[in-house]
């Protein structure tokens, strides 16, 4: 016999290290994860497929209960072209009848255990995608942030570079340095810039991934992710 779960009563608990971040447009991590719960298409297939073993469950169970059926009919026939006699043009009927099934050699057992447990395999399995989406929010989201930071970073490096750049030259041109301190100048900052382009493609391509784990195909733009490294628990109800 399989364990039996009740959906209401089942709560999944994700505990990871997390982020507190306020986004561009007032968005957190915590709004991020509650709305890929919604949103997100392996979470609402398994969601799906949790409700219709709920009503494979119910179907089965109600073989163990007495079955009432009810119908009538009512037929009306014109006295004129009525054979019975005396004329009657009003005919009705009533049937009501009650089953249940005394014994099935144990299929209906069978088959409430069988859907019950088909029941726990899809609350599992609507677990795992929860986990598995939500860890994916939270890595994309921390993707998106480091991009972030790099691009600061290479900013910064660049700007100060290219006023290294600057001051070589002023030198350069007074004959206070040599063509090869110039050059390595040049080639410094030369060389800054692609990392300052790979860190802004790092960041939208965490943006993208981001948005597709938070199952926002219909947003345009996703907030973007600002914010602090910091330890944060969430809890996910699944009757939510």
């Amino acid at each position: 016999m399989g364990v039996w779960i009740d959906r209401k009563r089942a709560v999944a608990t994700a505990l990871m290290l997390g982020v507190t971040a306020v986004g561009l447009h007032g968005m957190t991590l915590e709004q991020a994860l509650t709305y890929a719960l919604e949103n997100n298409y392996d979470i609402r297939t398994a969601k799906a497929a949790v409700e219709e073993q709920e009503g494979v469950v119910i179907s089965a169970r109600a073989d163990r209960l007495p079955q009432l059926g009810l119908s009538g009919q009512w037929y009306a026939n014109a006295k004129d072209i009525d054979a019975s006699l005396p004329a009657d043009n009003d005919t009705w009927a009533v049937t009501l009848e009650v089953t249940q099934n005394l014994y099935a050699g144990g299929r209906i057992r069978a088959n409430v255990d069988a859907s019950r447990a088909s029941l726990e395999a899809a609350l599992l399995d609507l677990q795992a995608s929860m986990a598995n989406a939500l860890l994916d929010v939270r890595i994309n989201f921390l993707n998106a942030l480091l991009a972030r930071e790099q691009i600061r970073v290479q900013q910064e490096n660049v700007r100060l570079l290219d006023e290294r750049l600057a001051q070589v030259r002023n030198r350069y041109d007074v004959g206070a340095v040599s063509n090869f301190d110039l050059l390595r100048a040049e080639v410094a900052l030369a060389n800054a810039r692609p990392a300052l382009i790979e860190a802004r493609s790092a960041l939208e391509i965490a943006m993208a991934e981001l948005k597709l784990a938070l199952g926002a195909g219909a947003l345009e733009t996703v907030p973007q992710a600002e914010g602090a490294l910091e330890a944060v628990a969430f809890q996910v109800d699944e009757a939510a």
